[in-house]
Protein backbone atom coordinates (compact mmCIF):
# COMPACT_ATOMS: atom_id res chain seq x y z
CA UNK A 1 0.00 0.00 0.00
CA UNK A 2 1.56 3.30 -1.11
CA UNK A 3 2.14 6.18 1.50
CA UNK A 4 -0.11 8.96 0.09
CA UNK A 5 0.08 10.96 3.18
CA UNK A 6 0.47 14.83 3.04
CA UNK A 7 3.78 14.85 5.10
CA UNK A 8 5.10 11.77 2.62
CA UNK A 9 4.62 14.34 0.07
CA UNK A 10 6.34 17.11 1.41
CA UNK A 11 9.40 14.62 2.72
CA UNK A 12 9.54 12.14 0.98
CA UNK A 13 13.17 11.56 -1.01
CA UNK A 14 14.41 14.42 0.84
CA UNK A 15 17.82 13.88 2.85
CA UNK A 16 18.31 15.16 6.58
CA UNK A 17 20.81 18.22 4.44
CA UNK A 18 17.47 18.86 2.04
CA UNK A 19 15.18 18.50 5.10
CA UNK A 20 17.41 21.16 7.14
CA UNK A 21 17.55 23.14 3.74
CA UNK A 22 13.61 23.56 3.65
CA UNK A 23 13.66 25.17 7.62
CA UNK A 24 16.18 27.20 6.80
CA UNK A 25 14.01 28.92 3.66
CA UNK A 26 11.13 29.09 6.61
CA UNK A 27 13.21 30.65 8.78
CA UNK A 28 14.32 33.53 6.40
CA UNK A 29 10.84 34.65 5.72
CA UNK A 30 10.05 37.46 7.82
CA UNK A 31 9.09 36.85 11.35
CA UNK A 32 5.39 38.02 12.92
CA UNK A 33 5.40 40.51 15.41
CA UNK A 34 5.35 38.68 18.73
CA UNK A 35 3.62 41.22 21.07
CA UNK A 36 0.72 39.66 22.24
CA UNK A 37 -2.43 39.39 21.07
CA UNK A 38 -4.63 40.36 24.28
CA UNK A 39 -4.76 42.74 26.71
CA UNK A 40 -4.48 42.02 30.04
CA UNK A 41 -7.54 40.38 31.60
CA UNK A 42 -7.81 40.62 35.34
CA UNK A 43 -8.88 37.18 37.21
CA UNK A 44 -8.76 38.18 40.40
CA UNK A 45 -12.14 38.45 42.13
CA UNK A 46 -14.19 41.28 42.36
CA UNK A 47 -13.52 43.37 45.94
CA UNK A 48 -16.34 44.99 47.04
CA UNK A 49 -14.76 46.60 50.20
CA UNK A 50 -11.84 47.58 47.85
CA UNK A 51 -14.35 49.60 45.68
CA UNK A 52 -16.13 50.79 48.65
CA UNK A 53 -13.14 52.33 49.76
CA UNK A 54 -12.59 54.02 46.38
CA UNK A 55 -15.68 55.52 46.21
CA UNK A 56 -16.15 59.18 46.82
CA UNK A 57 -17.91 60.57 50.02
CA UNK A 58 -21.05 61.46 48.21
CA UNK A 59 -20.94 57.84 46.96
CA UNK A 60 -20.47 56.29 50.02
CA UNK A 61 -23.68 58.53 51.48
CA UNK A 62 -26.00 57.45 48.37
CA UNK A 63 -24.90 53.45 49.23
CA UNK A 64 -26.09 53.97 52.85
CA UNK A 65 -29.38 55.71 51.43
CA UNK A 66 -29.98 52.50 49.12
CA UNK A 67 -29.41 50.53 51.95
CA UNK A 68 -31.27 52.01 54.45
CA UNK A 69 -34.44 52.55 52.28
CA UNK A 70 -34.62 49.57 50.09
CA UNK A 71 -34.22 45.54 50.51
CA UNK A 72 -30.50 46.08 48.92
CA UNK A 73 -27.71 44.40 50.68
CA UNK A 74 -25.07 46.65 51.22
CA UNK A 75 -22.60 44.18 48.69
CA UNK A 76 -25.02 44.42 45.65
CA UNK A 77 -25.47 48.09 46.22
CA UNK A 78 -21.91 48.81 45.81
CA UNK A 79 -21.78 46.16 42.52
CA UNK A 80 -24.56 48.38 41.14
CA UNK A 81 -22.42 51.58 41.30
CA UNK A 82 -19.39 49.89 40.20
CA UNK A 83 -21.41 48.69 37.35
CA UNK A 84 -22.71 52.05 36.81
CA UNK A 85 -19.16 53.85 37.09
CA UNK A 86 -17.73 51.21 34.65
CA UNK A 87 -20.75 51.72 32.42
CA UNK A 88 -20.23 55.51 32.42
CA UNK A 89 -15.99 55.23 31.48
CA UNK A 90 -16.46 52.61 28.82
CA UNK A 91 -18.87 54.88 27.17
CA UNK A 92 -16.30 57.89 27.46
CA UNK A 93 -13.32 55.66 26.52
CA UNK A 94 -15.05 53.83 23.73
CA UNK A 95 -17.97 55.83 22.02
CA UNK A 96 -20.53 54.77 19.99
CA UNK A 97 -20.01 51.36 20.91
CA UNK A 98 -22.65 50.38 23.84
CA UNK A 99 -25.45 52.45 25.00
CA UNK A 100 -25.39 51.12 28.72
CA UNK A 101 -29.45 52.93 29.39
CA UNK A 102 -30.65 51.42 26.79
CA UNK A 103 -29.11 47.93 27.00
CA UNK A 104 -27.64 47.58 23.49
CA UNK A 105 -24.81 47.65 20.96
CA UNK A 106 -24.34 50.24 18.82
CA UNK A 107 -23.17 50.35 15.43
CA UNK A 108 -19.36 51.05 15.72
CA UNK A 109 -19.41 47.29 17.67
CA UNK A 110 -20.95 45.69 14.94
CA UNK A 111 -18.32 47.42 12.57
CA UNK A 112 -15.27 46.19 14.76
CA UNK A 113 -16.91 42.85 14.97
CA UNK A 114 -17.21 42.86 10.93
CA UNK A 115 -13.65 43.95 10.60
CA UNK A 116 -12.59 41.34 12.85
CA UNK A 117 -14.46 38.36 11.06
CA UNK A 118 -12.98 39.64 7.47
CA UNK A 119 -9.46 39.99 8.77
CA UNK A 120 -9.63 36.04 9.10
CA UNK A 121 -9.80 34.71 5.32
CA UNK A 122 -5.93 33.72 5.84
CA UNK A 123 -7.23 31.14 8.07
CA UNK A 124 -10.31 29.90 6.33
CA UNK A 125 -8.48 27.57 3.72
CA UNK A 126 -5.54 26.06 5.51
CA UNK A 127 -6.48 25.68 9.77
CA UNK A 128 -9.78 23.74 9.30
CA UNK A 129 -8.71 21.35 6.44
CA UNK A 130 -5.61 20.57 8.85
CA UNK A 131 -6.85 20.27 12.33
CA UNK A 132 -9.90 18.68 10.95
CA UNK A 133 -8.75 15.89 8.63
CA UNK A 134 -4.63 15.94 8.47
CA UNK A 135 -4.04 16.86 12.35
CA UNK A 136 -1.84 13.46 13.12
CA UNK A 137 0.13 14.14 9.63
CA UNK A 138 0.31 18.26 10.88
CA UNK A 139 1.72 17.28 14.11
CA UNK A 140 4.33 14.81 12.47
CA UNK A 141 5.78 17.71 10.52
CA UNK A 142 5.48 20.06 12.86
CA UNK A 143 7.51 17.94 14.84
CA UNK A 144 9.99 17.18 12.31
CA UNK A 145 10.48 21.78 11.05
CA UNK A 146 11.32 22.20 15.22
CA UNK A 147 13.23 19.04 16.02
CA UNK A 148 14.57 17.71 12.87
CA UNK A 149 16.79 15.17 14.63
CA UNK A 150 13.55 13.32 16.16
CA UNK A 151 12.15 13.01 12.85
CA UNK A 152 15.42 11.85 11.28
CA UNK A 153 15.70 9.10 14.07
CA UNK A 154 12.28 8.07 13.17
CA UNK A 155 12.29 7.99 9.29
CA UNK A 156 15.68 5.47 9.97
CA UNK A 157 14.19 3.13 12.35
CA UNK A 158 10.48 2.57 10.69
CA UNK A 159 12.23 1.35 7.42
CA UNK A 160 11.79 -2.57 7.45
CA UNK A 161 14.46 -3.04 4.99
CA UNK A 162 17.02 -1.35 6.90
CA UNK A 163 16.12 -3.33 9.77
CA UNK A 164 15.83 -6.61 7.87
CA UNK A 165 19.46 -5.50 6.79
CA UNK A 166 21.08 -5.12 10.22
CA UNK A 167 19.51 -8.10 12.10
CA UNK A 168 18.11 -10.93 11.71
CA UNK A 169 15.03 -11.70 12.47
CA UNK A 170 13.07 -15.26 12.27
CA UNK A 171 9.80 -13.88 11.04
CA UNK A 172 8.24 -10.87 10.31
CA UNK A 173 6.38 -10.84 13.65
CA UNK A 174 9.86 -10.54 15.18
CA UNK A 175 10.84 -7.46 13.00
CA UNK A 176 7.58 -5.94 13.52
CA UNK A 177 7.95 -6.10 17.50
CA UNK A 178 11.91 -4.93 16.63
CA UNK A 179 10.49 -1.56 15.44
CA UNK A 180 7.81 -1.00 17.12
CA UNK A 181 9.76 -1.19 20.17
CA UNK A 182 12.21 1.32 18.52
CA UNK A 183 9.30 3.74 17.72
CA UNK A 184 8.68 4.13 21.19
CA UNK A 185 12.09 4.31 22.38
CA UNK A 186 12.65 7.55 20.68
CA UNK A 187 9.66 8.82 21.29
CA UNK A 188 10.45 8.66 24.67
CA UNK A 189 13.68 10.24 24.34
CA UNK A 190 11.73 13.27 23.49
CA UNK A 191 11.92 15.61 26.48
CA UNK A 192 9.41 17.56 28.37
CA UNK A 193 10.56 20.74 27.15
CA UNK A 194 10.59 20.03 23.67
CA UNK A 195 7.28 18.35 24.35
CA UNK A 196 5.55 21.73 26.09
CA UNK A 197 6.65 23.59 23.01
CA UNK A 198 4.86 21.37 20.78
CA UNK A 199 1.88 21.10 23.15
CA UNK A 200 1.85 25.14 22.74
CA UNK A 201 2.25 25.66 19.22
CA UNK A 202 -0.57 23.19 18.45
CA UNK A 203 -2.62 24.91 21.49
CA UNK A 204 -2.37 28.29 19.74
CA UNK A 205 -3.27 26.73 16.08
CA UNK A 206 -6.26 25.39 17.85
CA UNK A 207 -7.36 28.17 19.77
CA UNK A 208 -6.88 30.22 16.70
CA UNK A 209 -8.66 27.65 14.66
CA UNK A 210 -12.13 28.21 16.45
CA UNK A 211 -11.47 32.06 16.22
CA UNK A 212 -11.20 31.40 12.44
CA UNK A 213 -14.61 29.08 12.18
CA UNK A 214 -16.32 31.10 14.87
CA UNK A 215 -20.00 31.87 13.42
CA UNK A 216 -19.77 35.61 13.63
CA UNK A 217 -22.95 35.89 11.63
CA UNK A 218 -24.69 34.80 15.26
CA UNK A 219 -23.77 38.38 16.35
CA UNK A 220 -23.83 40.33 12.95
CA UNK A 221 -27.34 39.11 11.90
CA UNK A 222 -28.78 40.09 15.43
CA UNK A 223 -28.40 43.76 14.67
CA UNK A 224 -31.24 45.88 13.04
CA UNK A 225 -31.25 49.14 11.66
CA UNK A 226 -33.21 51.53 14.50
CA UNK A 227 -36.63 52.97 14.18
CA UNK A 228 -35.14 55.79 12.24
CA UNK A 229 -33.19 53.53 9.94
CA UNK A 230 -30.22 55.35 10.38
CA UNK A 231 -28.10 53.46 12.34
CA UNK A 232 -27.29 49.24 13.72
CA UNK A 233 -28.31 48.51 17.09
CA UNK A 234 -28.75 44.81 19.27
CA UNK A 235 -29.83 44.40 22.72
CA UNK A 236 -27.43 43.06 25.28
CA UNK A 237 -29.49 39.61 25.84
CA UNK A 238 -29.70 39.08 22.02
CA UNK A 239 -26.06 37.51 21.32
CA UNK A 240 -25.11 37.54 25.15
CA UNK A 241 -24.24 33.70 24.50
CA UNK A 242 -22.30 34.24 21.33
CA UNK A 243 -19.98 37.09 22.81
CA UNK A 244 -19.42 34.21 25.81
CA UNK A 245 -17.66 32.09 23.37
CA UNK A 246 -16.23 34.65 21.75
CA UNK A 247 -14.60 36.27 24.70
CA UNK A 248 -13.65 32.74 25.83
CA UNK A 249 -11.72 32.18 22.69
CA UNK A 250 -10.04 35.40 22.25
CA UNK A 251 -8.60 35.03 26.35
CA UNK A 252 -7.14 31.70 25.03
CA UNK A 253 -5.35 33.57 22.49
CA UNK A 254 -2.66 34.87 24.18
CA UNK A 255 0.26 35.27 21.49
CA UNK A 256 0.15 33.94 18.06
CA UNK A 257 1.79 30.80 17.01
CA UNK A 258 5.60 31.33 15.86
CA UNK A 259 6.75 31.88 12.26
CA UNK A 260 8.08 28.44 12.28
CA UNK A 261 4.58 26.83 12.99
CA UNK A 262 2.59 29.52 10.37
CA UNK A 263 4.62 28.39 7.55
CA UNK A 264 4.39 24.81 8.44
CA UNK A 265 0.36 25.63 8.57
CA UNK A 266 0.92 27.36 4.72
CA UNK A 267 3.13 24.81 3.50
CA UNK A 268 1.12 21.96 4.37
CA UNK A 269 -1.84 23.61 3.12
CA UNK A 270 -0.51 24.20 -0.26
CA UNK A 271 0.82 21.23 -0.27
CA UNK A 272 -3.31 20.12 0.11
CA UNK A 273 -4.28 23.02 -2.51
CA UNK A 274 -1.73 21.50 -5.20
CA UNK A 275 -0.04 18.74 -4.67
CA UNK A 276 3.61 18.56 -5.88
CA UNK A 277 3.89 21.93 -7.15
CA UNK A 278 6.32 24.04 -5.36
CA UNK A 279 8.00 26.23 -7.85
CA UNK A 280 5.57 29.28 -6.45
CA UNK A 281 5.62 28.32 -2.82
CA UNK A 282 8.52 30.34 -1.13
CA UNK A 283 6.27 33.36 -3.04
CA UNK A 284 3.53 32.14 -1.69
CA UNK A 285 4.87 31.61 2.09
CA UNK A 286 5.75 35.25 1.55
CA UNK A 287 1.95 36.32 1.05
CA UNK A 288 0.48 34.20 3.55
CA UNK A 289 2.98 35.62 6.52
CA UNK A 290 1.78 39.52 5.02
CA UNK A 291 -1.95 38.32 5.30
CA UNK A 292 -1.13 36.61 8.74
CA UNK A 293 0.65 39.81 10.04
CA UNK A 294 -2.57 41.37 8.88
CA UNK A 295 -4.79 39.43 10.90
CA UNK A 296 -3.13 39.42 14.29
CA UNK A 297 -2.57 43.10 14.00
CA UNK A 298 -6.65 43.09 13.70
CA UNK A 299 -7.10 40.70 16.43
CA UNK A 300 -4.99 42.73 18.54
CA UNK A 301 -7.13 46.16 17.50
CA UNK A 302 -10.00 44.45 18.16
CA UNK A 303 -8.87 43.59 22.19
CA UNK A 304 -7.95 47.05 22.29
CA UNK A 305 -11.03 48.97 20.97
CA UNK A 306 -13.75 46.67 22.72
CA UNK A 307 -13.01 45.88 26.05
CA UNK A 308 -15.25 42.86 25.92
CA UNK A 309 -14.80 41.16 29.53
CA UNK A 310 -15.90 44.85 31.03
CA UNK A 311 -18.75 44.50 28.59
CA UNK A 312 -20.33 41.10 29.25
CA UNK A 313 -19.95 42.09 32.92
CA UNK A 314 -22.33 44.92 32.21
CA UNK A 315 -24.38 42.52 30.01
CA UNK A 316 -24.23 39.90 32.86
CA UNK A 317 -24.93 42.26 36.05
CA UNK A 318 -21.68 40.61 37.79
CA UNK A 319 -18.77 42.56 38.45
CA UNK A 320 -17.28 39.06 38.81
CA UNK A 321 -17.76 37.68 35.28
CA UNK A 322 -14.58 35.87 33.59
CA UNK A 323 -13.97 34.39 30.31
CA UNK A 324 -12.68 30.77 30.66
CA UNK A 325 -9.63 28.91 28.71
CA UNK A 326 -10.80 26.41 25.85
CA UNK A 327 -9.39 23.52 25.32
CA UNK A 328 -7.27 21.94 22.60
CA UNK A 329 -4.06 20.04 21.43
CA UNK A 330 -4.19 17.88 24.55
CA UNK A 331 -4.34 14.60 22.44
CA UNK A 332 -1.37 15.65 20.46
CA UNK A 333 1.38 12.78 21.49
CA UNK A 334 -1.12 10.73 21.16
CA UNK A 335 -2.13 12.23 17.65
CA UNK A 336 1.92 12.01 17.03
CA UNK A 337 2.57 8.55 18.08
CA UNK A 338 -0.07 7.12 15.96
CA UNK A 339 0.98 8.66 12.94
CA UNK A 340 4.31 6.85 13.09
CA UNK A 341 2.96 3.66 14.20
CA UNK A 342 0.30 4.37 10.93
CA UNK A 343 3.66 5.04 8.45
CA UNK A 344 5.06 2.16 10.05
CA UNK A 345 2.47 -0.02 9.08
CA UNK A 346 2.24 1.21 5.71
CA UNK A 347 6.15 0.76 5.21
CA UNK A 348 5.54 -3.06 6.65
CA UNK A 349 2.59 -3.81 4.73
CA UNK A 350 4.96 -2.83 1.67
CA UNK A 351 8.08 -4.67 2.51
CA UNK A 352 5.88 -7.81 2.85
CA UNK A 353 3.97 -7.46 -0.17
CA UNK A 354 7.49 -6.72 -2.17
CA UNK A 355 9.12 -9.83 -0.55
CA UNK A 356 5.69 -12.20 -1.47
CA UNK A 357 6.98 -10.71 -4.42
CA UNK A 358 10.44 -12.08 -4.87
CA UNK A 359 9.15 -15.26 -3.50
CA UNK A 360 6.32 -15.72 -5.96
CA UNK A 361 8.92 -14.24 -8.83
CA UNK A 362 11.64 -17.30 -7.43
CA UNK A 363 8.84 -19.84 -7.26
CA UNK A 364 7.73 -19.14 -10.69
CA UNK A 365 11.17 -19.54 -12.16
CA UNK A 366 11.95 -22.40 -10.43
CA UNK A 367 8.48 -23.86 -11.54
CA UNK A 368 9.11 -22.73 -15.43
CA UNK A 369 12.76 -23.99 -14.99
CA UNK A 370 14.07 -20.56 -16.08
CA UNK A 371 17.18 -18.19 -14.59
CA UNK A 372 16.03 -14.67 -13.83
CA UNK A 373 13.06 -14.07 -14.19
CA UNK A 374 9.58 -14.41 -16.06
CA UNK A 375 9.09 -10.84 -18.04
CA UNK A 376 7.63 -10.22 -21.30
CA UNK A 377 9.86 -8.38 -23.93
CA UNK A 378 7.89 -5.44 -24.12
CA UNK A 379 5.26 -5.25 -21.16
CA UNK A 380 7.14 -4.53 -18.12
CA UNK A 381 8.36 -1.96 -15.37
CA UNK A 382 10.31 1.36 -17.34
CA UNK A 383 7.96 0.89 -20.49
CA UNK A 384 6.79 4.04 -20.40
CA UNK A 385 9.77 5.85 -19.03
CA UNK A 386 12.58 5.83 -16.19
CA UNK A 387 10.25 4.77 -13.50
CA UNK A 388 7.48 3.75 -14.88
CA UNK A 389 5.54 0.96 -13.48
CA UNK A 390 3.10 -1.68 -15.44
CA UNK A 391 0.77 -3.58 -13.27
CA UNK A 392 0.76 -7.20 -14.14
CA UNK A 393 4.29 -7.67 -15.59
CA UNK A 394 4.97 -10.79 -13.46
CA UNK A 395 1.45 -12.54 -14.32
CA UNK A 396 1.83 -11.68 -17.92
CA UNK A 397 5.28 -12.94 -18.14
CA UNK A 398 4.47 -16.54 -16.09
CA UNK A 399 1.60 -16.84 -18.49
CA UNK A 400 3.48 -16.53 -21.37
CA UNK A 401 6.08 -18.63 -20.72
CA UNK A 402 4.54 -21.47 -18.92
CA UNK A 403 2.30 -21.71 -22.08
CA UNK A 404 5.16 -21.56 -24.81
CA UNK A 405 7.32 -23.83 -23.09
CA UNK A 406 6.06 -25.68 -20.18
CA UNK A 407 2.49 -26.50 -21.55
CA UNK A 408 3.72 -27.91 -25.01
CA UNK A 409 6.63 -29.64 -23.88
CA UNK A 410 4.95 -31.48 -21.00
CA UNK A 411 0.97 -31.47 -20.72
CA UNK A 412 -0.40 -30.81 -24.24
CA UNK A 413 -0.07 -34.43 -25.89
CA UNK A 414 -2.44 -36.20 -23.35
CA UNK A 415 -4.33 -32.95 -23.07
CA UNK A 416 -4.89 -32.85 -27.15
CA UNK A 417 -5.95 -36.75 -26.87
CA UNK A 418 -8.56 -36.16 -24.69
CA UNK A 419 -9.31 -33.47 -26.75
CA UNK A 420 -9.55 -35.41 -29.88
CA UNK A 421 -10.74 -38.72 -28.57
CA UNK A 422 -12.21 -38.22 -25.27
CA UNK A 423 -16.07 -39.72 -24.79
CA UNK A 424 -17.46 -37.75 -22.03
CA UNK A 425 -20.92 -39.09 -19.69
CA UNK A 426 -21.79 -35.68 -19.40
CA UNK A 427 -22.28 -33.08 -22.80
CA UNK A 428 -21.56 -30.44 -20.15
CA UNK A 429 -18.27 -31.95 -19.52
CA UNK A 430 -16.73 -31.97 -22.98
CA UNK A 431 -18.30 -28.31 -23.75
CA UNK A 432 -16.06 -27.05 -20.69
CA UNK A 433 -13.03 -29.20 -21.37
CA UNK A 434 -12.99 -27.47 -24.88
CA UNK A 435 -13.84 -24.13 -23.88
CA UNK A 436 -11.12 -23.86 -21.25
CA UNK A 437 -8.48 -25.67 -23.28
CA UNK A 438 -9.44 -23.29 -26.10
CA UNK A 439 -8.77 -20.21 -24.19
CA UNK A 440 -5.72 -21.56 -22.67
CA UNK A 441 -4.55 -22.15 -26.06
CA UNK A 442 -5.55 -18.46 -27.32
CA UNK A 443 -4.00 -16.66 -24.62
CA UNK A 444 -0.46 -17.02 -25.87
CA UNK A 445 -1.91 -15.01 -29.24
CA UNK A 446 -3.39 -12.22 -27.46
CA UNK A 447 -0.56 -11.80 -25.05
CA UNK A 448 2.39 -11.91 -28.12
CA UNK A 449 -0.32 -9.67 -29.97
CA UNK A 450 -0.22 -7.00 -27.11
CA UNK A 451 3.24 -7.22 -26.12
CA UNK A 452 4.27 -6.16 -29.49
CA UNK A 453 1.48 -3.53 -29.89
CA UNK A 454 4.34 -2.21 -27.04
CA UNK A 455 7.06 -2.03 -28.93
CA UNK A 456 8.90 1.23 -30.09
CA UNK A 457 6.84 0.62 -33.62
CA UNK A 458 4.03 -0.90 -32.06
CA UNK A 459 0.97 0.58 -32.15
CA UNK A 460 0.13 2.11 -28.18
CA UNK A 461 3.90 2.97 -27.90
CA UNK A 462 3.81 4.56 -30.99
CA UNK A 463 0.46 6.57 -29.97
CA UNK A 464 1.37 7.76 -26.65
CA UNK A 465 5.17 8.81 -28.16
CA UNK A 466 3.18 11.36 -31.01
CA UNK A 467 0.67 12.89 -28.11
CA UNK A 468 3.67 13.59 -26.19
CA UNK A 469 4.62 15.90 -28.77
CA UNK A 470 1.06 17.24 -29.04
CA UNK A 471 0.42 20.34 -27.00
CA UNK A 472 -3.18 19.16 -26.94
CA UNK A 473 -4.62 20.14 -23.29
CA UNK A 474 -6.31 16.44 -23.57
CA UNK A 475 -2.93 14.85 -23.71
CA UNK A 476 -1.87 13.56 -20.82
CA UNK A 477 -5.34 12.18 -19.98
CA UNK A 478 -5.40 10.36 -23.59
CA UNK A 479 -1.69 9.25 -22.03
CA UNK A 480 -2.98 8.24 -18.76
CA UNK A 481 -6.36 6.56 -20.34
CA UNK A 482 -3.87 4.49 -22.62
CA UNK A 483 -1.83 2.68 -19.91
CA UNK A 484 -4.72 1.91 -17.92
CA UNK A 485 -6.29 0.58 -20.96
CA UNK A 486 -3.27 -1.95 -21.16
CA UNK A 487 -3.46 -2.85 -17.93
CA UNK A 488 -6.95 -3.19 -18.27
CA UNK A 489 -6.60 -5.63 -21.13
CA UNK A 490 -3.77 -7.99 -19.76
CA UNK A 491 -5.76 -8.05 -16.85
CA UNK A 492 -8.60 -9.44 -18.59
CA UNK A 493 -6.47 -11.78 -20.36
CA UNK A 494 -5.36 -13.17 -17.08
CA UNK A 495 -8.29 -13.26 -15.43
CA UNK A 496 -9.89 -15.43 -18.00
CA UNK A 497 -6.76 -17.41 -17.96
CA UNK A 498 -7.27 -17.77 -14.42
CA UNK A 499 -10.61 -19.06 -14.62
CA UNK A 500 -9.91 -21.25 -17.87
CA UNK A 501 -7.25 -23.33 -15.87
CA UNK A 502 -9.58 -24.00 -13.07
CA UNK A 503 -12.38 -25.05 -15.24
CA UNK A 504 -10.04 -27.41 -16.81
CA UNK A 505 -8.12 -28.46 -13.34
CA UNK A 506 -11.86 -29.79 -12.21
CA UNK A 507 -12.97 -31.49 -15.72
CA UNK A 508 -9.23 -33.17 -15.26
CA UNK A 509 -9.50 -34.08 -11.40
CA UNK A 510 -13.17 -35.73 -12.83
CA UNK A 511 -11.81 -38.03 -15.31
CA UNK A 512 -9.12 -39.29 -12.93
CA UNK A 513 -11.00 -39.71 -10.12
CA UNK A 514 -15.00 -38.38 -10.67
CA UNK A 515 -17.62 -39.87 -8.84
CA UNK A 516 -20.84 -41.14 -10.79
CA UNK A 517 -23.29 -38.74 -10.23
CA UNK A 518 -21.34 -35.76 -9.87
CA UNK A 519 -20.78 -32.48 -11.83
CA UNK A 520 -17.51 -33.76 -13.16
CA UNK A 521 -17.62 -37.06 -14.31
CA UNK A 522 -14.94 -39.59 -16.07
CA UNK A 523 -14.96 -40.88 -19.71
CA UNK A 524 -16.81 -43.53 -21.11
CA UNK A 525 -13.79 -44.78 -23.08
CA UNK A 526 -11.19 -44.20 -20.40
CA UNK A 527 -9.67 -47.72 -20.53
CA UNK A 528 -8.95 -48.12 -23.91
CA UNK A 529 -8.32 -44.43 -25.34
CA UNK A 530 -5.13 -43.78 -27.53
CA UNK A 531 -4.80 -47.62 -27.68
CA UNK A 532 -1.26 -49.14 -26.55
CA UNK A 533 0.02 -45.56 -27.06
CA UNK A 534 -1.43 -44.22 -23.79
CA UNK A 535 -1.18 -47.06 -21.42
CA UNK A 536 -0.35 -44.80 -18.66
CA UNK A 537 -3.29 -41.93 -19.40
CA UNK A 538 -4.69 -41.46 -15.99
CA UNK A 539 -1.14 -41.54 -14.15
CA UNK A 540 -0.59 -39.04 -16.83
CA UNK A 541 -3.27 -36.48 -16.25
CA UNK A 542 -2.97 -37.05 -12.55
CA UNK A 543 0.64 -35.24 -12.82
CA UNK A 544 -1.18 -32.84 -15.20
CA UNK A 545 -3.82 -31.90 -12.86
CA UNK A 546 -1.08 -31.48 -10.08
CA UNK A 547 0.70 -29.41 -12.66
CA UNK A 548 -1.78 -27.24 -13.52
CA UNK A 549 -2.52 -26.95 -10.32
CA UNK A 550 0.52 -25.37 -9.56
CA UNK A 551 0.40 -22.94 -11.91
CA UNK A 552 -2.61 -21.66 -11.25
CA UNK A 553 -1.37 -21.69 -7.71
CA UNK A 554 1.12 -18.91 -8.82
CA UNK A 555 -0.59 -17.01 -11.25
CA UNK A 556 -3.46 -16.59 -9.08
CA UNK A 557 -1.31 -15.31 -6.18
CA UNK A 558 0.67 -12.86 -8.73
CA UNK A 559 -2.73 -11.48 -9.98
CA UNK A 560 -3.78 -10.83 -6.48
CA UNK A 561 -0.38 -8.95 -5.67
CA UNK A 562 0.13 -6.63 -8.82
CA UNK A 563 -3.39 -6.21 -8.42
CA UNK A 564 -3.67 -4.72 -5.47
CA UNK A 565 -0.51 -2.69 -5.73
CA UNK A 566 -0.38 0.98 -7.02
CA UNK A 567 1.57 1.69 -9.39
Amino acid sequence: MEDKSVFNRLISGLSQNERLEMLNKIHTIAPLNDLPLKNDYSEEEYDYEKSYQLFSVLEKIFIFFIVLFSTKEKDKAIENLSMDKLARQLEKDSPGLINYSSKKYLNKFLLEIEKLQNSLDIFTNTLPVILNSNESDFIAFLVGLHFPEVESKLLQSIDPKEAASDFEFENSFQLKRHIEFRIDEILGEIDSDKKKIIYKEIKNLHVLNALTVYNFENIISAFGLDEKGETYSCNFLEIRKALHNLLDILFSLNVSPSTDTLNAVFMFAEEIKNPYESTELEKTLKQNMEDAKIAFESIRKFNSNIPLESILCLVNRNMNFHPAHIGGAEDWYALFRRFWYKKFDLLMEKFAEEEKKIQLEEDAAFFLNIQGKAYLQNYRDGLWGKNSRVKFQGTAGFIKIFMTVVFPKELIRPLKLVLIDGQFYKEQNRLDYNSSYSTLIDVVDLIKKLDASLSADGEYLSQIEKMKLEQDEDREDFINDTKNYIDKEFGKIITNFNQALGLLIDVISGIVQGEMGGKYDTLSNLGYIGKGENKNLIAQLNDIRFKLDEARSISHQMYDLENGQKK
